[in-house]
């Protein structure tokens, strides 16, 4: 499985986001700002990929990182 740059950096930033208690979800804003090398197309790519490969969940504008996602950044 190859990630791009982008994909790889948007699951590390998901996974390793300080949530509050009880929330699973980053929301988009965040990780945009938290990403500024890449333009909202390359993270629209990005979120789309990684969630079709289910590695990330959207929900209402936040995304949250799934089990799979977790053994992927933890395998690279």
């Amino acid at each position: 499985m190859m990630m791009t740059d982008c994909e790889f950096e948007l699951l590390e930033k998901i996974s390793r986001h300080e949530l509050p208690e009880g929330s699973e979800y980053v929301p988009l804003a965040a990780l945009k700002a938290a990403l500024p090398a890449y333009d909202e197309d390359a993270l629209k790519v990005a979120v789309e990929d990684l969630c079709s490969m289910q590695f990330i969940e959207m929900k209402d504008g936040s995304l949250a990182i799934t089990d799979m996602g977790v053994a992927a950044v933890c395998s690279l």
